[in-house]
């Protein structure tokens, strides 16, 4: 379960092995969770529960950013159990600040129509990624990449 709350075989494998409470546990710790890509693809119901559990364990002093190109107001639809999602978005937009992002035009058609010496390709990214934002945290930081 390493990268992906919602790979249905990630989960099976931490639930297998009697490990998900300690991996659970240790997501709650962190100082900050990146759910990033939220219902880009299907949910199964053993998800949602994972899911519900995780955002529960995390009320509090801990702050979990999500991101998606789905609108809040469609979570509801996408979670496929009106109980779940009811609980699950309780405790997600209780104390929330969201920040909905509108563009006119997608980011690929912004760049394709952007001045040549504007373009930045994967490289480019990468070399940029690689200079501002270090892959690894100060010693001593809470937050982890899961």
């Amino acid at each position: 379960m390493e990268g992906d709350l919602g790979a249905r075989a990630g989960c099976q494998e931490v639930h297998g092995d009697s490990s998900f409470a300690r991996r659970l546990a240790h997501l709650a710790r962190l100082d900050l969770l990146v759910i990033d890509d939220f219902a880009i693809a299907p949910m199964g119901a053993p998800e949602r529960n994972d899911l519900l559990e995780l955002v529960d364990d995390r009320i509090g002093p801990r702050s979990t950013l999500i991101t998606s190109q789905l609108p809040v107001k469609a979570w509801d639809t996408y979670l496929n159990d009106p109980t779940l999602a009811d609980a699950i978005l309780d405790r997600v937009v209780h104390s929330s600040h969201m920040i909905e992002l509108k563009a006119t035009r997608s980011m690929r058609d912004t760049a394709e129509g952007a001045p040549p010496a504007a373009r930045k390709g994967p490289e480019d990214l990468r070399s940029s990624r690689a200079q501002n934002h270090p892959r690894h945290p100060p010693h001593g930081s809470r937050f982890q990449a899961v």
